[in-house]
């Protein structure tokens, strides 16, 4: 009971101290010193064993990829290039930042770009446009996150994405699993996503005009879209670097560096390379070094024993039903604040007793799926705090926003989606 009572505080403490802006680091460790003396842990070996490997697994696999993608975000703001290509697809697309946000992510992440590539790679325009359309940044992290942490994660047929693998592993299905489901999860997703975002924009405008996007078709100079190019370079070398059968991250990471190339040599040259450059790599080291902590606390929460006890209460508690699937993977999900932990948990410890429904394995593995991506988006989750970090906002002011898009619509969605599933089967006999 007491390891159960610290487990919950850990959490609080964890989530009011990033509210209060302090230091995720310090966050960390001090929401991992009150779960490990409320369970028994022993500290010295859990900080120096559990939260270090916990560290180090997540900064050692995603150090380089952070660097490149923050020097890649710096090189196209200093260089102008994201300017051109917001001016551009503003003209282009007669306005909306927002759609055209959107749009933009969901190709990459149904392309097979991680979010924190795609967050690294949008950031630079997305505020360009933002500060075209005069809308609070504040409403830009949930922008950045909506598609890549929903529709493009969980949610799409397809998706190459490791939330849409694990199912697939263990449940003899494949990443095309029952594409009605998820179709028409992502439809309704997208369509609540969209409306809600559409209408936080009108309730956050700067006081004044927005900047005339009226750019007449003969002021696109060859110069000005190139612009372009250096993120088409990278989404296509991306592609076809793993198509080819190369690791997706070590393609990514190659393609960053010939894309940080090609800004440096279209983009223009009223600014110091090489400072930018060493400030952008220092700051991607800033934030892999704040992430890992968050994953190192993620380790601790794993091995107490209040974690383990938690989930096997409910599991025996709630009977055996999807239901009680549904809640157990998302209370894995909040607690270590990753869909993918709760994906892997959840089969690992509960495989042979999942739940026996109505559902097939290939339903299943959608529903499960998209179960994961709901309570994930927890103050502490890494996306959550790289997209902050990106944009230089407030989580007090943001997180609402993010909350909202990126675990109430999905789950929303989730229930609709079960209901008429079920209902369907009820008039069909």
């Amino acid at each position: 009971m007491i390891g159960m009572m610290g487990l919950c505080a850990a959490l609080a403490v964890f989530v009011i101290l990033s509210f209060k802006r302090c230091n995720l680091a310090l966050s960390a460790i001090a929401a991992g010193l009150v779960l490990m003396i409320s369970n028994g842990m022993d500290i010295l070996s859990g900080l120096t064993d559990t939260f270090s490997s916990g560290f180090g697994s997540f900064a050692s696999g995603w150090w380089l990829m952070f660097a490149l993608g923050a020097v890649f975000g710096a090189v196209m703001k200093e260089s102008g290039l994201s300017r051109d290509i917001a001016e551009i697809l503003s003209a282009k697309l007669h306005g909306n930042a927002v759609f055209i946000i959107l749009l933009i992510s969901l190709i990459m992440s149904y392309g097979g770009i991680g979010t924190f590539i795609i967050a690294f790679t949008i950031y630079p325009i997305a505020v360009e446009m933002f500060r075209r359309e005069r809308i609070r940044e504040t409403l830009l992290p949930a922008v950045m996150l909506f598609c890549p942490t929903t529709l493009g994660m969980t949610m799409l047929p397809g998706t190459p994405s490791v939330q849409n693998m694990i199912p697939a592993k263990y449940l003899g299905t494949d990443i095309y699993a029952a594409p009605g489901l998820g179709i028409a999860a992502s439809a309704i997703t997208f369509a609540l996503g969209s409306v809600y975002l559409a209408n936080r924009v009108k309730k956050n405008k700067i006081s004044g005009e927005a900047e005339d996007r009226s750019i007449r078709e003969s002021q696109y100079t060859a110069s000005r879209w190139l612009s372009i190019l250096p993120c088409v370079i990278l989404w296509a070398v991306t592609f076809v670097l793993i198509r080819a059968g190369l690791d997706s991250q070590i393609a990514v990471e190659i393609s960053m560096c010939i894309a940080i190339v090609v800004c440096i040599i279209v983009g223009k040259r009223d600014y110091n390379v090489m400072d930018v450059v060493n400030q952008g790599f220092a700051n991607g080291l800033e934030t892999v070094a704040m992430t890992s902590c968050v994953m190192g606390f993620g380790a601790l929460v794993k091995a107490s024993p209040s974690f383990s006890n938690l989930a096997d209460s409910i599991m025996g508690g709630a009977g055996n039903t999807i239901a009680a699937d549904i809640i157990v993977i998302n209370l894995i999900a909040a607690i270590t604040g990753s869909s993918t932990s709760g994906l892997q948990l959840f089969f690992e410890t509960f495989f042979e007793r999942l739940s026996q429904t109505y559902l097939s394995n290939q339903q299943y593995h959608r529903i499960i799926a998209i179960a994961s991506g709901g309570l994930d988006s927890m103050p502490y989750a890494t996306g959550v705090v790289v997209a902050n970090k990106l944009a230089k906002t407030d989580l007090k002011q943001t997180y609402v926003h993010i909350f909202i898009t990126c675990a109430v619509i999905p789950l929303i969605s989730l229930a609709l989606i079960l209901s008429g599933e079920y209902l369907l089967r009820i008039v069909m006999g």
